[in-house]
C-alpha cells in the first residue's frame, strides 16, 4: 500500500499493491495542532475508512534512531 497526500486537493490517495489494485481517496475532515484526520466512505452499507496522521516533535524524531543504551548514557 502506498499513500500520497495531495496538498492542493487536501486528499490522501491510497494505492493498494495487492491483486485488487484498488485506489481510494480520503478527504481531510479535521485539522488540529499537528494532527490531520482523513475520511473515506463508499456509500450505504460499505465500510468507512479513517486515516489519522500526527506530526511528532522534532526531538522525538531525532532520538528515534538511537538505541536504548545510547539514550541511557546521555541521562
Amino acid at each position: 500500500m502506498v499513500a500520497y497526500y495531495d496538498t492542493a486537493s487536501q486528499r490522501v490517495h491510497v494505492y493498494f499493491g495487492d491483486k485488487t489494485q484498488r485506489v481510494m481517496d480520503l478527504s481531510l475532515v479535521r485539522h488540529e495542532q499537528g494532527c490531520l484526520s482523513f475520511l473515506a466512505a463508499g456509500g450505504p452499507g460499505l465500510p468507512i475508512y479513517r486515516l489519522t496522521h500526527q506530526l511528532l516533535p522534532t526531538n522525538v524524531l531525532h532520538n528515534a534512531g538511537r538505541s536504548d543504551t545510547q539514550s541511557r548514557r546521555r541521562q
